[in-house]
Formats: structure tokens, sequence, C-alpha cells
């Protein structure tokens, strides 16, 4: 990361096995539920390429920095601020 580069770190709760790929906000809690099934990192790759396409912003800046073999994960969005986050998830803070 360069130095003075924007990011924001999120805790999300992911759910894997879902019907359907998409994120929820609840309460300022925000969920993301994958299709892919947790085996073999498949539920982290599918987050990553999820998050990447809806922030715009390439899979190398979506990082997955704790929780990796749980659902409740710190994921660290680089080249993108908190306003632009919260105006892209129609978030109110």
């Amino acid at each position: 990361m360069k130095k003075g580069e924007k990011y924001l770190r999120i805790s999300l709760k992911v759910t894997s096995n879902s019907s359907v790929t998409k994120i929820e906000n609840i309460n300022g809690e925000i969920k993301i539920k994958v299709k892919s099934s947790p085996v073999k990192e498949k539920a982290n790759k599918e987050l990553i390429e999820f998050l990447s396409k809806i922030f715009s912003i390439p899979k190398s800046n979506v990082i997955i920095e704790k929780g990796k073999t749980s659902k409740n994960k710190l994921v660290k969005l680089v080249g993108i601020s908190e306003k632009e986050f919260n105006e892209l998830l129609k978030i109110d803070r």
C-alpha cells in the first residue's frame, strides 16, 4: 500500500451455501451471503471477487485480515473511503 492511500477496514458476517450472493446492511451490521461452500477457501474467494466487483477495486485490494476460517471477518478494502463505502451501500452514519 502506498503512503497516503485510502483504505477502509470493515467487520462483516459471511454466510456460505446461500442461494444467492448478496450484501445486506441490517441495523448497521454488514452481512454477506455467498453461494460457495467454505471448503478449500471457495467462500473467501467468492467474497473477494464480490467485494471487488461492487466497489470497483482490484481483487488484490480486498484483504481478509482476520477470520479466514470464521463467519466473522475483518476485511481491508484498499482504494475506498468510508464515505464512498457508505454511499455505495446507502448507509447513514
